[in-house]
């Protein structure tokens, strides 16, 4: 291959290798932070616990409403009934009731229990108003946890951005200083040749080129190290980010202005003093506990049987196996 097919190759190579960079959309800094605030699983976490604060204040404010509870039963067997107590321990218990008979038998029948049942705990000084503030200052503290969290991932966010902004700078800078090396280099070696500098400056100029190339090295794997680390607080795969030179061209026009945040907004601040609410909140919902509820019950029970009202020792055969006329409602 001939050497003129060779560098026209290499100059194919490098100009697309430079048009594919110039075509490259570049990353701003505004759009690394928003990047990060909606990928970074830590973020994705509180924002969950904030919805899980808001489900909690509706929770709370529908706790005041009355509890209406419904349940039907249909159920079959016997209704042998002995004399004695009966008391139920951990749990539930089947206690049957009916006649007594001289022995036992297996007269069985349908029978079913319908029950509603309406509680409403209509006035207790204040309890349910006080709870309510307790869950919404929970639902604060939660916003003020993600908002500090977000300001944070923002400050380390835009940290990384800066550093790899300042590696990519570092590594243009030391690739012209082994160009600049390898430059000298060429003069120095040549003029060796000739006999016009001595030997030992060849020498130098290769230890400089060495030198050049080990720091350039160095440079690229520190800008290597930085890109991974802004890709991981981003929530996104490494890649040779196309960053803004905006902040190394022209400093910024609003650096010496005075910040328009006020000291008691920040957001460290406000998540220390919702924290200090919530307690307040609470201590003022434990004492409404020292006063008496007044409380609103109705029930309405139905039941069915297959047993007549006569089944007895002298009727035994007054019932029925039929499921229509056991759980009918009598």
């Amino acid at each position: 291959m001939s050497k003129q097919l060779l560098f026209g190759l290499l100059w194919v190579l490098l100009f697309s290798i430079s048009a594919g960079r110039a075509n490259a959309q570049v990353l701003t800094l505004k759009q690394a932070v928003q990047t990060a605030l909606t990928n970074y699983g830590t973020i994705r976490a509180k924002a969950n616990y904030v919805k899980a604060s808001q489900a909690g204040v509706i929770e709370t404010k529908r706790e005041y409403l009355p509890d209406l509870l419904i349940s039907a039963q249909q159920d079959y067997g016997t209704i042998n009934s002995v004399n004695g107590p009966l008391g139920a321990f951990k749990g539930g218990a089947v206690s049957s009731s009916g006649p007594v008979f001289a022995t036992q038998n297996w007269n069985a029948a349908f029978g079913a229990l319908y029950l509603t049942n309406v509680n409403w705990d209509f006035f207790a000084f204040g309890r349910a108003k006080e709870k309510t503030k307790v869950a919404q200052s929970i639902l604060q503290r939660d916003q003020g946890d993600l908002d500090q969290e977000r300001f944070q991932q923002g400050i380390r966010v835009s940290s990384a951005y800066l550093n790899l902004l300042a590696a990519q700078r570092l590594t243009v800078s030391q690739q012209k200083n082994l160009d600049r090396a390898r430059s000298f280099q060429t003069v120095v070696v040549a003029r060796a040749k000739s006999g016009l500098n001595p030997g030992v400056d060849s020498s130098l100029a290769n230890a400089e080129v060495s030198n050049a190339k080990i720091t350039l090295t160095n440079a690229i794997e520190f800008q290597q190290e930085q890109a991974s680390q802004l890709a991981q607080l981003m929530g996104v795969a490494p890649a040779d980010f196309l960053l803004d030179s905006l902040f190394v061209s022209r400093i910024p026009s609003a650096l010496n202005t005075a910040p328009a945040q006020l000291l008691d907004q920040h957001p460290l601040l406000k998540f220390f003093r919702e924290r200090v609410n919530i307690s307040n909140e609470q201590a003022k919902y434990l004492k409404t506990f020292s006063h008496p509820t007044f409380s609103l019950f109705g029930v309405v029970q139905d039941r069915g049987s297959g047993f007549d009202y006569n089944y007895g020792t002298q009727f035994p055969d007054a019932y029925t196996g039929n499921y229509l006329k056991g759980v009918v409602i009598t």
